[in-house]
């Protein structure tokens, strides 16, 4: 298992977030999917905090909590949990705010296990709603933006009232149904019960804390460019979307924690900063002094329109947030980062 801590770049990025976060001294944040792309990076920085920030880090495997924050077993601030999205909630521990970041984040696993993908989402988020509700906790949902369904988005980008169109014609809907789903529940907890919770749109969230058995493309292309392989695309590569790296994604995150407003979604995206899968590979490629390998294309599949995920970020913009990293610094930062974990 590669250990991220031994990056001397990877450390340096999170106490600089870190040092800006705004949270209240001593609060206590739960994080669930804990070990995940998003979830360890938050714990990451959160245990970086030096403001007397008590962490709870939860996730279904203890055994992967252990190997993945080993360097923190020691600080008395840090609380690792085990704790299965479809059991209920419970921790004795005062907490003041949740990111709830559990969830099946793998196509692989959408098509495999359809079933555990939806009721992880929904269940999952009506028991952290539950646990908030008691605890008098404000909650924050990672969200995606597959929930706008197959659109072309606009010059402008997908704002957060844009309308949906769902596809329900095959199990891969459960997951993008699902976090819809979770949404509402959101909204409907907040409105009938005074729940403090809100919601965070992500675009697609790339970085050195991706899993080893992350299959989403760009992921792949990271570990050829890693081996110094060249990437091989399997198809033309046309869906564009908003890419982010996860440091600035960790910084959105707890930003809204704080500033965010009750019952709102928020979409988490640097301004100008969409490509399409092949645009990301090709970037990656010449970060790694590698090559892309491209498909012969029919001409209908070279007239294709394909999706437009592009996301608008005015919204959180507009409550003061600003990312740090372009996307050219993410990913070479993320190549950096790699290397040096695996040196």
């Amino acid at each position: 298992m590669i250990s991220i801590q031994t990056s001397s770049l990877y450390r340096d990025q999170i106490r600089q977030l870190a040092a800006s976060i705004t949270m209240p001294a001593g609060a206590t944040v739960l994080v669930t999917g804990a070990t995940g792309l998003v979830g360890s990076c938050l714990v990451d920085v959160l245990a970086a905090t030096d403001t007397g920030i008590r962490v709870i880090a939860t996730s279904r495997s203890l055994e992967r909590l252990t190997q993945r924050f080993e360097y923190l077993l020691n600080d008395e601030r840090i609380k690792l949990m085990r704790w299965d999205a479809a059991d209920p909630l419970h921790c004795d521990d005062p907490v003041d705010y949740v990111i709830h970041a559990a969830s099946n984040a793998s196509p692989s696993l959408y098509e495999a296990h359809p079933v555990q993908t939806l009721l992880t989402n929904v269940e999952g988020t009506r028991h952290v709603l539950d646990f908030c509700q008691d605890k008098g906790a404000r909650m924050l949902l990672t969200s995606t933006f597959e929930v706008y369904g197959n659109v072309i988005a606009s010059p402008q980008g997908l704002q957060e009232d844009a309308p949906y169109t769902a596809d329900l014609s095959t199990p891969r809907s459960c997951y993008p149904e699902s976090k819809r789903c979770a949404e509402v529940l959101i909204q409907s907890y907040a409105s009938e019960f005074g729940t403090d919770a809100l919601i965070a749109r992500l675009g697609s969230v790339y970085g050195p804390t991706m899993l080893d058995s992350d299959n989403k493309a760009h992921a792949q292309f990271f570990r050829k460019a890693l081996a110094k392989q060249d990437i091989v695309m399997n198809s033309a590569g046309l869906p564009r979307r908003t890419y982010s790296y996860v440091i600035d994604v960790a910084s959105a995150l707890l930003f809204l924690l704080v500033h965010g407003e009750t019952a709102q979604a928020y979409n988490v995206a640097s301004s100008g900063e969409s490509a399409s899968i092949a645009e990301i590979a090709e970037h990656i490629a010449h970060i790694a002094g590698t090559y892309v390998q491209k498909p012969e294309l029919s001409e209908s599949d070279a007239l294709q329109t394909a999706p437009n995920h592009t996301l608008n970020g005015a919204k959180i913009h507009a409550l003061g947030w600003a990312s740090a990293y372009s996307l050219d610094e993410g990913l070479r930062s993320t190549i950096a980062i790699l290397q040096q974990s695996s040196e």
